[in-house]
């Protein structure tokens, strides 16, 4: 049959092709189905398209099948579209691709996703992303995330996210994470953050951090840190602050620590601290400090 015979057949004839007849259908004639004709298509059909006539649609024609078909298409047929072919799927197209068919992409073709098709996926669709799937992704990918998808990867795939990839994140998605993604966040992931980001973490969220992860904050991510959750770090974080992480921090941080704060201060974190910083301690913080760490504060004062 030639392409202005096949070109001609109605969409019933169409439909009540099997899949037989449909494989033995030159691939050259595959790009001239109209759209009326591509979704007229059975599933059946469209199951029985070789890899070498998926190739063949257009985006247009690919944009046509119904996702009852696309969620038909083995994770092979998926693989084989090209990466131009993935992007012209529809978004309700995307939002039915089952979990098997997700895992089968490649890089490039997870690369060609558009923005509105990735922020059509579902939780259950991202968590599906394997730990190099998900550092396939661009920034303006990642940004797109919803919360509750970003709140449901997994702690394997949070560690695969690149430097870029984290810069990426907004604040309603950094808020989003739990204190279990929190903590297995990386130290180059957390010094990738930008002061913006940082400045925008919850109580909760910054309370998620080890005292590993606190330690390594550098002078500008800890001075982001607003007042208001600095009077809520908890003891293990204050404790691992070093030296210069204390005297790199602000005079309202430090007037944030309040009095427990302020007691639970050893001598070898205040030794960096500047006259300004001292003077900035109430009466009450220093009276409750360790008799060292009053002594060194009230000589910077003098």
């Amino acid at each position: 049959m030639t392409s202005d015979q096949f070109a001609n057949l109605t969409t019933a004839q169409i439909n009540s092709l099997t899949s037989t007849q449909i494989a033995k259908i030159a691939t050259e004639v595959v790009s001239v189905l109209n759209s009326d004709q591509v979704a007229a298509l059975s599933t059946i059909n469209v199951k029985g398209l070789t890899t070498l006539q998926l190739r063949q649609l257009t985006s247009d024609q690919l944009g046509n099948l119904e996702t009852a078909d696309v969620v038909q298409l083995s994770s092979a047929q998926l693989r084989t579209l090209t990466s131009d072919q993935i992007s012209a799927l529809t978004l309700d197209a995307v939002k039915v691709l089952s979990t098997a068919q997700l895992k089968g992409l490649t890089s490039s073709q997870i690369n060609k996703l558009t923005s509105d098709q990735i922020g059509s996926l579902t939780s259950t669709q991202i968590m599906s992303f394997d730990r190099a799937q998900i550092g396939f992704l661009k920034t303006d990918q990642i940004s797109v995330l919803s919360s509750s998808a970003i709140s449901k990867l997994s702690n394997t795939q949070i560690g695969f996210l690149t430097s870029s990839q984290i810069r990426s994140l907004t604040s309603y998605q950094l808020g989003s994470l739990i204190s279990s993604q929190v903590a297995s966040l990386k130290n180059f992931q957390i010094l990738a953050l930008s002061t913006d980001q940082i400045a925008s973490l919850s109580s909760s969220t910054i309370r998620s951090l080890t005292g590993a992860q606190i330690k390594i904050l550098n002078s500008a991510q800890l001075r982001s840190i607003t007042p208001e959750i600095v009077s809520g770090i908890s003891t293990s974080q204050l404790i691992n602050l070093s030296a210069s992480s204390i005297g790199s921090l602000t005079a309202d941080q430090l007037v944030a620590l309040g009095t427990s704060g302020a007691a639970r201060l050893s001598a070898s974190q205040v030794k960096m601290l500047t006259r300004s910083q001292a003077d900035a301690f109430s009466t009450d913080q220093i009276n409750a400090m360790a008799t060292a760490v009053k002594a060194f504060v009230n000589k910077l004062k003098a």
